[in-house]
């Protein structure tokens, strides 16, 4: 079973904008490039849809090979990775991003223990962690704080590699 609500409504009608995603058209006229990675076909279902529904391009890829393949082709402005997923962990793709000096934003989206390390240690590797089950306003909130770091990467709060 997914750990998302699925009773969560949608109440974002096209071409609304929410507060919580206010900074998705803030950064540029373009809307904002999210890569969504997750091994459960019905959470990256919804959480792609949530985040389209604010104004967010996304792609979605199954584990963190396929995600690594994704950013080699293309460009991003933030990346969601869960991280147990198959052939590559979501912390194993973080730490191979920060070595190829690549400053992406990265939320993990996890019920993991493990990636409370990178919380609790003041690491600069990720942007945030969101818990699974989560709050669709707070990954939201999250989302929208973590998008203007692509656009900064010389900011505080940017990440080093």
């Amino acid at each position: 079973m997914s750990p998302f609500n699925l009773s969560y409504e949608i109440s974002v009608q096209p071409g609304e904008q929410r507060a919580s995603a206010a900074s998705v058209a803030a950064c540029s006229s373009a809307p904002a490039r999210i890569l969504l990675l997750d091994d459960d076909p019905v959470l990256v279902r919804l959480m792609a849809l949530l985040l389209k529904r604010v104004g967010y391009e996304v792609d979605t890829a199954g584990d963190g090979e396929q995600g690594w393949a994704a950013l080699q082709r293309g460009q991003y402005d933030l990346l969601m990775t869960d991280n147990d997923m198959p052939r590559l962990k979501g912390l194993d793709l973080v730490r191979r991003i920060r070595a190829a000096g690549m400053s992406l934003p990265i939320i993990v989206v996890s019920a993991s223990a493990e990636v409370r390390v990178l919380v609790n240690d003041g690491s600069p590797l990720v942007a945030a962690v969101v818990p699974k089950p989560f709050d669709p306003e707070d990954l939201l909130a999250q989302v929208g704080r973590a998008v203007p770091l692509a656009h900064n990467a010389s900011a505080p709060g940017a990440f080093a590699a």
